[in-house]
């Protein structure tokens, strides 16, 4: 499924909100929040929102990069996010619920400027049966020597149910990051020995 078709599942609102997202914006509707906060107090919402649910998300998967931990100038280096979707319980509008956590999109973050929103959480070169150092859906090309600190958001789309109800589907997204990876980017030098 193409990226705008998975923002428009999950965009606030009724039908689809391509024409109000502008050029470059991940999707300003969504109104993404960070796990851990609690839902807003007072009367019981007629929707359950994004806000509702992301204290139920935990501390999830773990950021990867191939080579492990380093990178050489003008060769790609992978990237991948050991990210699944999750079913938590907990208690929501005043019963005992479950909530149901798919991750939808992945937005990288390079370290250098550059970043790329991709529908895939990556994968090693190994399970893609790929050379190293090839290109992936979600590699990158370092073109300077540095020490970096790459990073990725996963923006999930939420359901909940209570008790053994029907699953509904939760209004906005939760965005989550795994912890970010360091990484050292350096130059290869080819040199000749004698022998």
């Amino acid at each position: 499924m193409q990226i705008r078709a998975l923002l428009d599942q999950i965009c606030i609102g009724d039908g689809t909100c391509s024409d109000a997202r502008g050029g470059g914006a991940l999707n300003p509707l969504l109104q993404p929040t960070k796990p851990g906060k609690p839902g807003r107090g007072g009367k019981a919402p007629t929707s359950v929102t994004s806000t509702d649910v992301a204290r139920f998300l935990p501390a999830l998967g773990a950021l990867h990069t191939e080579p492990d931990g380093w990178a050489a100038v003008g060769t790609p280096t992978n990237f991948w996010a050991d990210v699944t979707a999750i079913t938590v319980d907990g208690r929501l509008l005043g019963g005992v619920a479950q909530v149901r956590f798919t991750p939808q999109l992945f937005r990288w973050s390079y370290g250098d400027g550059f970043e790329r929103v991709t529908a895939t959480a990556g994968s090693s070169w190994a399970s893609l049966h790929q050379d190293e150092l090839t290109d992936t859906p979600t590699s990158h090309v370092y073109t300077t020597r540095a020490k970096r600190e790459t990073a990725v958001e996963v923006v999930y789309s939420a359901e909940y149910r209570i008790g053994a109800g029907r699953w509904l589907p939760v209004v906005g997204a939760v965005v989550a990051s795994p912890t970010p990876a360091p990484l050292l980017v350096v130059s290869e030098r080819t040199v000749l020995t004698a022998g």
